[in-house]
């Protein structure tokens, strides 16, 4: 799992979220949320954008924070 990966699995079962929840709320399909989770997707700007939105937080890849 990626670093953001395992920022987004983090911040969302914090908030008692499963992955279906959180998509939902996002505006993703679950299996895009699985796959960012995973790794096996690097996700867009405008996907980070919804996802920081909705969890009211931002990522820190390196030394850039989103």
């Amino acid at each position: 799992m990626n670093t953001i990966g395992k920022q987004i699995v983090q911040m969302r079962t914090l908030r008692g979220w499963d992955v279906d929840q959180f998509a939902n709320v996002v505006g993703l399909d679950t299996e895009t949320v699985q796959n960012l989770e995973k790794g096996l997707l690097d996700p867009q700007l405008s996907i980070l954008e919804k996802i920081t939105n909705t969890l009211n937080c931002s990522f820190k890849i390196g030394d850039v924070s989103i």
